[in-house]
């Protein structure tokens, strides 16, 4: 429930993630965080990849990157789909717009590196559709823990009213929460 103070979501989390001593080899911990927008995924996500020295994988930054990159051709054809120039403001819609499967590619080749292999991942932002789960599957990217942040509807709407985006940090802030300048 996402209603909950933050540490004791946080200490529900790692409850589950401890691990047991055992003479068997360690398998890396594989977690999906999944939750409404505005429930604070995002600082979730950092503070158990910290705690438990596992790779923090935001699908949103990679598909950012992907826009940044010299123009390809997947770019391109991305673009002409959406019709719309990138600009620093409008890449942040642009999630949305790119297609399933290049989402996935783009999930498949971060969590095949090393680092994700042998530390482990936190996955957020991914999957946001039903085709994406399945396309997961499909592609043997399977979690070994599925967290889900609930929180109620007038607590959501509540939230995101408060959101602010900086197109200079390309950051969103909270009006209630953050400590924000007046210029933002």
């Amino acid at each position: 429930d996402g209603n909950r103070p933050e540490g004791v979501i946080l200490e529900e989390i790692v409850r589950i993630l401890k691990l047991t001593r055992s003479k068997g080899p360690r398998r890396p911990p594989r977690v999906l965080l999944m939750g409404p927008p505005g429930c604070s995924k995002t600082e979730h996500a950092k503070k158990l990849a910290s705690k438990y020295k596992i790779q923090y994988v935001k699908v949103s930054e990679m598909i950012k990157i992907l826009f940044e990159m010299s123009r390809t051709e997947q770019r391109q054809m991305i673009l002409r789909t959406a019709s719309i120039t990138a600009s620093p403001v409008k890449l942040q819609y642009l999630f949305h717009l790119v297609p399933n499967e290049l989402i996935i590619d783009l999930v498949k080749e971060r969590l095949d590196k090393p680092d994700c292999k042998i530390n482990g991942w936190i996955l957020d932002g991914c999957p946001s559709t039903p085709e994406q789960i399945t396309l997961l599957n499909e592609n043997g990217i399977v979690p070994s823990l599925v967290v889900t942040l609930d929180q109620s509807d007038s607590s959501v709407y509540e939230k995101i009213e408060q959101r602010r985006f900086d197109p200079i940090e390309s950051r969103h802030y909270n009006l209630l929460t953050d400590d924000v300048s007046a210029e933002v």
